[in-house]
């Protein structure tokens, strides 16, 4: 049985012979819906859910072995591959793991540590973390070269703090510890983009200034209406007055209608 089957047995406490029989036929190309409705025999009866969280651990944890493999290759390349490095590296669990383990040797663009490197700062470092005792600026006095860039005890404390700083960053255990930490006690607060609330003084002067309002509005629009109602009825006579004015006619005869008989 490999640590995979092994680990995914334990994950979702189902027997190691029935997870390794749907990886096989996962491997052989059916899909989890064909699995669960004609494979009972092979899965005991898993449900879609439980097979599906199979066939996503599986393909995790292969993705987590080809990685972990790349990783010690990457290092002993670099001559750096020690046994304890070899066991933390077997010893991760996930992907984020091995990529904390890895990050102090992966290549990097030049960075402000490795100036200091090259400046030959890196033995200060040293010091100064071996020998607390001691204050910093009489160890710096040691490292003062002009001619590697190193001007003052300023300029070696400096490239001493930068390359501390990413040991630190890269250190796997201070990000494990770290992402712990957040994981435990971080909170995520959203808020809308925009908005202001009106303050309590604003709303309470609204709701008391209202009803005055409303009062001077009702008597505005009373004065209004009377206004347009006299200068309506002004209107109205004169309209009649220039209409006499103008149609000067004759007085109109007044027909008066009879029945035709069939004669007429």
């Amino acid at each position: 049985m490999d640590r995979i089957t092994e680990r995914i047995s334990k994950e979702l406490n189902k027997p190691a012979q029935l997870v390794q029989n749907v990886i096989g036929l996962l491997d052989e190309g059916n899909t989890v819906p064909f699995i669960a409705r004609y494979r009972k025999e092979a899965h005991g009866a898993m449900d879609d859910t439980a097979l599906r969280t199979l066939e996503e651990r599986l393909r995790y944890l292969r993705s987590l072995e080809q990685r972990r493999e790349e990783i010690r290759r990457l290092i002993d390349e670099q001559e750096k591959l020690t046994p304890e490095l070899s066991g933390e590296i077997d010893r991760a669990e996930t992907l984020s793991a091995l990529e904390d383990i890895y990050r102090p040797y992966r290549p990097k663009r030049r960075t402000r540590a490795s100036i200091a490197k090259e400046k030959g700062l890196e033995p200060l470092t040293a010091a100064i973390l071996l020998q607390p005792q001691k204050a910093p600026e009489e160890l710096a006095k040691a490292y003062v070269n002009e001619e590697k860039g190193v001007a003052t005890v300023e300029d070696a404390l400096a490239g001493a703090s930068d390359i501390i700083a990413e040991q630190v960053s890269d250190s796997a255990e201070n990000r494990k510890k770290l992402r712990e930490t957040i994981t435990r006690r971080g909170s995520l607060r959203v808020e809308a983009a925009g908005t202001e609330e009106p303050s309590s003084e604003k709303e309470d002067a609204g709701e008391e200034d209202a009803p005055e309002d409303k009062d001077e509005t009702a008597e505005e629009d009373a004065a209004g209406t009377d206004a347009a109602s006299e200068d309506g009825s002004g209107d109205e006579d004169g309209k009649e007055d220039d209409d006499k004015d103008e149609l000067d006619l004759p007085p109109v005869k007044k027909i008066e209608r009879k029945a035709l008989t069939p004669e007429e």
